[in-house]
């Protein structure tokens, strides 16, 4: 078996793909690609990393030893995508979740011109009936003198709470995931 031979062989046993394998070397994947069929070798400053990579020696890499499990090697699907991105899933729930802050935040700003309007056109006395549809649903009456902004701030309330933690523990989970992601396959 000759070194382009036990690059393949290696790589299969690991499960893993020429991009996998790329990646983690930081060359291109053609370069792997030329590696495997003897196009051309690894350069000597990449073959230790190779071998750790592996999780072979690279006597055995470059010697003429055969493996001593000579069976089929079966290629299983890497569950490396996951592994390597799972960061962006927190950091979509993140940004979800501060999009909606700035939404509840523009209504906010909305419904204190609103009741700036409303001041010069409703009367002192009258009482303003509303109705909300939503998780928190409810009809209510605007009491007279009850400002409309802190009537709708106590609506609101719960989705400010609820969106802000959802975004902080978002932006915490997206931090530790791609720190983790990125020490785990460091070592490798």
């Amino acid at each position: 078996m000759n070194l382009n031979e036990k690059i393949i062989y290696a790589r299969k046993k690991k499960g893993m793909s020429q991009l996998d394998l790329a990646d983690q070397l930081q060359v291109s994947r053609q370069a792997i690609s030329k590696w495997e069929t003897g196009e051309a070798n690894p350069e000597i400053t990449n073959l230790k990393s190779l071998a750790n990579v592996l999780e072979v020696s690279v006597d055995w890499l470059l010697g003429d030893e055969e493996p001593i499990e000579n069976q089929p090697v079966e290629t299983k699907k890497s569950s490396h995508f996951l592994e390597r991105y799972a960061w962006i899933i927190p950091s979509i729930v993140s940004a979800f979740s501060i999009i909606k802050l700035l939404f509840i935040a523009t209504a906010l700003i909305q419904v204190k011109q609103l009741e700036k309007n409303m001041q010069s056109i409703m009367p002192e006395d009258m009482a303003l009936s509303l109705k909300f549809n939503g998780p928190f649903q409810n009809t209510t009456s605007l009491q007279p003198g009850e400002s409309l902004f802190s009537f709708f701030m106590n609506i609101q309330k719960y989705y400010i709470l609820l969106y802000s933690v959802l975004a902080i523990v978002g932006i915490v989970l997206a931090i530790y995931l791609y720190k983790w992601q990125r020490k785990k396959f460091a070592d490798k």
